[in-house]
């Protein structure tokens, strides 16, 4: 209502109505979509999701930030809700993304909003891009091959161009930090409330088919996001944001993800140390995330939280770590077979399986190095190396506000988490988080570039 009041006053009908067209285009399309992941609906079904296809849509149209923070971690949110608590079977994730995007690529015609595609963030993704294409070409495996590539540049590219986009505006990058923490934090309370009331019958917890990894990532994200909100919130918003707490931790404990368990410590503990404060303050935060850790490995007792006490018993000799480190030994040995174009594009998989399908190494750094060789891994790394020293340059060698030095850390932050977590676990388009918080660091550069020609 206040969307089309506003259009009213300024008697701007037309684009209202052409949000609402293409609303009924993209819910018949959706549907199209959704009917193929659902075996049975009723037409009660089919009249609610009409009409929340036409309003996401027509949110989208006048509120990009939504649409980015809905491809980013509403996707896992809205899944986990469907499937785990409304028991909707069949995975709508893809669904919502494609509607996150389109709704992205109308508002952005729409303001007529024009990328910087010409700079080294947005060349460097497509150079790398370039790279797997071709690797797909002489690959054993082009089949998954091509679907790296195709996920990369839709499910990657755009929101790396968006992030690019909304990081040189200060405001609309807050909303959308906000934005995915209120996913984060409902999709840890939906999941503690599954957690307690159903239980976990499987050895790991998580959504999206059971992709435990996706699922406590996403919920880490949102931890790094609630650290960052806190020191920048009233006692009120403060005190309900502490109270959130658990519901993040419980919920990644029970996952059995120890990757990204790992990589939030790291990260958690890299953003202490960077950021300006009371340092008594800070030690009082890590004793109560200390407590609560505690607290949960000691109070519950679910599968999952198994794989947990192993890490932090130091026993990590069980079958999951053992396949991987053979993985990491495959790739090292195919990488040092073939240094300089590698194998191809998604290759690594016919080494383990002699079949065309999803394996990989679950290490970023291997898995580019055995399939894409040097070319690719000079790409790549050289990439996340001028991040680290975008970043760098931008605390420390030129004066900015407090609010933009908030901004880089907790992008950094971001990307550190993306980044330890690739080590473990995940493909190159898994790792998602890595281009997102290299993007905004570099999204930071660009705005404030100028400084360092004058000398600041």
């Amino acid at each position: 209502m206040n969307v089309l009041s506003k259009y009213k006053k300024y008697n701007n009908y037309l684009s209202f109505l052409v949000g609402i067209f293409i609303s009924l285009i993209a819910a018949t399309i959706s549907f199209l979509i959704v009917n193929q992941f659902l075996s049975s609906i009723n037409s009660f079904f089919i009249i609610v999701l009409f009409i929340l296809l036409i309003l996401i849509i027509t949110l989208l149209y006048h509120y990009p930030e939504l649409g980015l923070s809905l491809a980013v971690g509403g996707t896992f949110t809205l899944s986990f809700i469907l499937k785990e608590i409304l028991g909707i079977q069949g995975n709508l994730a893809v669904t919502v993304y494609s509607l996150a995007l389109l709704g992205l690529l109308i508002s952005f015609i729409k303001n007529k909003t024009f990328l910087p595609l010409l700079s080294t963030p947005v060349l460097a993704i497509l150079a790398f891009a370039l790279v797997l294409t071709i690797g797909t070409s002489y690959s054993p495996s082009p089949e998954y091959g091509t679907l790296k590539v195709i996920n990369l540049l839709v499910f990657i590219l755009f929101p790396f161009l968006a992030f690019l986009h909304f990081s040189a505006r200060t405001e609309s990058l807050k909303i959308i930090f906000i934005l995915l923490l209120f996913f984060s934090i409902f999709l840890g309370i939906a999941s503690t409330i599954v957690i307690l009331s159903k239980g976990v019958t499987a050895s790991r917890f998580g959504l999206l088919d059971q992709n435990s990894i996706l699922f406590s990532r996403s919920l880490g994200i949102g931890f790094l996001l609630l650290l960052y909100e806190l020191r920048n919130s009233t006692n009120i918003t403060k005190i309900i944001l502490i109270i959130c707490l658990p519901f993040l931790f419980l919920p990644i404990f029970v996952s059995g993800s120890r990757g990204p368990l790992l990589a939030l410590g790291f990260s958690i503990t890299i953003y202490m140390l960077l950021t300006p404060g009371n340092v008594k303050i800070k030690i009082y935060s890590i004793i109560f995330i200390s407590i609560i850790i505690v607290v949960i490995y000691n109070t519950f007792n679910f599968k999952g939280l198994e794989r947990i006490q192993g890490f932090f018993e130091g026993n990590w000799g069980d079958e999951n770590a053992l396949c991987r480190l053979s993985y990491y030994s495959t790739a090292w040995k195919c990488f040092l077979d073939s240094p300089l174009f590698g194998i191809g594009t998604g290759g690594f998989s016919n080494l383990i399986s002699y079949r065309d399908e999803k394996l990989y190494p679950h290490n970023i750094f291997l898995e580019i190095a055995a399939e894409n060789g040097i070319i690719g891994l000079l790409i790549f790394v050289g990439f996340l190396l001028c991040t680290i020293i975008i970043a760098y340059s931008l605390l420390y060698k030129i004066k900015l506000g407090y609010e933009t030095k908030e901004i880089i850390l907790i992008s950094l932050s971001l990307f550190l988490f993306g980044l330890i977590a690739s080590f473990f676990s995940g493909d190159i388009t898994g790792n998602q988080y890595i281009w997102y918080g290299s993007v905004i660091i570099w999204g930071q550069y660009l705005a404030n570039r100028k400084k360092f020609n004058i000398g600041n």
